[in-house]
């Protein structure tokens, strides 16, 4: 089964489910709406975005930032590859973000910094390089940051922590 560009016309849907089953193929950005000012289409009232457990893939596309309701997104243990997308960092809503267990490469976008609304963060089981962005260390409101950063030959596990924020790596 893949997942279908006509969910793009869903534009009153908050939730989108389809987490624990075979989806395949790749998160298009064309789900999404753009950031044009022509008529808006694409996803524009969701507020949790959950794909746990599928066999999507590929790139996260940088349109997912143009989502600004969403609360959630649940990408656990799927087949993403590449950056995280700066543009998550326009995700003003934001309360949760996990991608665990696929595999992502690259630095932290510092973006990620700017979300005031973050209450869990989870990045682990990814190829991730680089710091934690400091700024995360900031907010008040998050509770849970789990991550694990490659450094060239080796995993740092040293960062789980729940309701008390440690910048080990800054």
């Amino acid at each position: 089964m893949a997942l279908y560009l006509f969910l793009a016309n869903l534009t009153q849907v908050s939730e989108l489910d389809i987490s624990h089953n075979d989806i395949t193929g790749i998160l298009d950005g064309r789900l999404f709406p753009n950031d044009s000012n022509q008529p808006k289409t694409g996803l524009l009232s969701l507020k949790y975005l959950l794909f746990q457990r599928t066999q999507l893939g590929g790139q996260i596309p940088k349109e997912i930032g143009n989502l600004k309701f969403l609360v959630s997104l649940v990408l656990d243990y799927s087949h993403f590859n590449g950056p995280l997308p700066p543009s998550l960092g326009n995700l003003s809503n934001l309360q949760a973000l996990r991608v665990i267990g696929n595999q992502l490469s690259g630095p932290i976008p510092a973006t990620l910094g700017t979300l005031s609304k973050l209450t869990d963060v989870r990045l682990m089981y990814n190829q991730l390089s680089g710091v934690v962005p400091p700024e995360l260390g900031n907010h008040s409101l998050l509770t849970i940051l789990c991550t694990v950063i490659y450094y060239y030959s080796c995993w740092d596990f040293g960062i789980c922590l729940e309701k008390k924020i440690v910048n080990e790596f800054g």
